[in-house]
């Protein structure tokens, strides 16, 4: 006879315990709301949980508007993080002291409900909204409270305000930006990062942990200044609204597919596309873009089928800039792209690109050089630095038409001097899947994150517009009576 086997836990504190450890589960169980699981807000989650148990140190979260990340960042995470840290303080802030009393108070009304008590029974505030108090020797107002017999508590500050006498073991900044007016001034973009760099950064305990939640509204908000000033220091989560590519291994979604269709449908938000692609490409997207673009302008951009170009008399290259090999989060992209010539108009046919170790940007390059299409061009341009240097005499054996490349001038110098051409509408783009992402680095260029793909494009264009780069001639054309015989096929 099987003994049956008695469970010393009862399944409400099996739940209770769970919640303690694992922060998703917390935020379901302590939410005021009904909640709607979706697999982003269990992904951000588990990264806010490392945050809590001190794996990360700066985390920044884009996601668009009322996605959860304010829900989980803001409110549920203070909680949770002084249940388990009850001696560590926090610090809150946002765009004004009115926002961030009103996250406070939600953080707090977390704590200060039943099931709270139940998961962190040793967490509690000071019953009495008081500033002082003798008995519990807490502090419970709206901009701060203590956890009573603990060393821990919250501070909520307004962006520009001045936090002194107190420092942080955590801190949230969240929404920095009251309105687009805001993120569209420059002053008002200076203060906020004076403000970051005086007053926020000052405060954070040694070993402590930031988390930055900001909607994004300007190429140059603060987000981008965190990128620019700290490289490599903050890990950041952007899923877009609408999925455009397969960049992100992180992102489950087929291409086109919503972030949350119980929030926003893709109807939705192509709606909102149509109307207000600045709004659209920035907040809900999170890679905004300079209005009207930078050094190349949005009027420029032309966009084709390439089903239905005629490539018997096109001069076609290939144009390769790689970086150093490597597949972190934090390391720029290698991109390959293949430019077709016709007459005064340049084509760019198809691009691949990714974050590849030197032994793939080999077999990639190899592979492409026998492609039905790419197979066509004759001269193959390669940048001659970091893996190009490298890769650049092994391709020498496999691949004819190694042409290597040392750049002349600064980026900005090279995309100038193709300019022209650009505004003469005489540079066309194919209308697919990657091309929204093209469109917003060249536009943002020079002063966006990412540049490869730019830089690419000048190397081609460069090369074949304006003969940089070589003394040789151009290469022969396609149709040309010594080439005609060897192409097979077609498009």
């Amino acid at each position: 006879m099987i003994k049956s086997i008695e469970i010393p836990f009862s399944p409400e504190e099996v739940e209770l315990e769970l919640a303690r450890k694992d922060f998703y589960t917390f935020a379901k169980m302590t939410a005021e709301f009904e909640w709607k699981d979706n697999w982003h807000l269990e992904y951000i989650a588990t990264k806010l949980e490392k945050v809590a148990k001190g794996e990360i140190k700066r985390l920044i979260l884009t996601i668009p508007f009322r996605h959860g990340k304010s829900q989980l960042a803001s409110r549920a995470l203070p909680a949770y993080y002084l249940g388990n840290h009850p001696n560590d303080r926090i610090i809150g802030t946002s765009h004004s002291s009115t926002l961030a009393k009103s996250m406070s108070r939600d953080a707090k009304r977390v704590i200060q409900s039943e099931i709270y008590r139940k998961i962190f029974p040793e967490t509690s505030l000071n019953p009495k909204k008081v500033a002082s108090d003798s008995r519990y020797k807490s502090i419970n107002t709206s901009d701060q409270w203590d956890i009573i017999n603990h060393r821990g508590g919250y501070l909520a500050k307004g962006a520009g305000q001045a936090i002194q006498g107190t420092g942080a073991s955590l801190i949230i900044v969240d929404d920095v930006y009251g309105n687009r007016e805001d993120a569209y001034s420059e002053t008002m973009r200076r203060r906020i990062e004076n403000w970051f760099d005086q007053d926020v950064k000052s405060r954070l305990d040694k070993g402590g942990s930031m988390v930055v939640v900001n909607t994004r509204m300007h190429h140059a908000d603060l987000i981008a200044y965190l990128g620019d000033t700290y490289p490599g220091e903050w890990e950041t989560i952007n899923f877009p609204a609408i999925k455009e590519n397969d960049e992100d291994p992180d992102d489950p979604r087929g291409i086109g597919e919503p972030l949350w269709p119980w929030r926003m449908s893709s109807e939705e938000l192509l709606a909102i596309k149509k109307s207000r692609p600045d709004i659209y490409y920035g907040s809900y997207q999170g890679v905004p873009s300079p209005p009207g673009g930078t050094l190349l302008k949005k009027e420029g951009i032309q966009y084709f089928s390439v089903h239905d170009l005629d490539l018997n008399e096109a001069t076609i290259i290939q144009s390769w800039d790689l970086r150093h090999g490597g597949k972190g989060k934090n390391t720029s992209f290698a991109v390959g792209q293949l430019w077709a010539m016709i007459g005064a108009n340049a084509y760019m046919l198809d691009q691949c690109r990714g974050k590849w170790d030197s032994t793939e940007t080999l077999n990639i390059i190899k592979a492409k050089a026998e492609d039905p299409l790419w197979s066509r061009a004759r001269a193959k341009l390669i940048e001659a630095k970091a893996d190009g240097k490298t890769l650049i005499p092994m391709l020498k054996q496999h691949v004819p038409g190694i042409l290597p490349i040392e750049p002349k001038g600064s980026k900005e110098g090279r995309v100038m001097a193709i300019q022209p051409y650009w505004s003469a509408l005489n540079i066309f783009i194919p209308n697919t899947g990657w091309a929204p992402a093209f469109e917003i680095e060249a536009l943002r260029f020079p002063t966006g994150k990412n540049d490869d793909q730019v830089d690419a494009m000048s190397q081609a264009l460069n090369y074949l517009y304006n003969g940089i780069y070589s003394n040789k001639s151009k290469p022969q054309t396609i149709g040309s009576a010594n080439n005609r015989g060897r192409i097979q096929g077609g498009w």
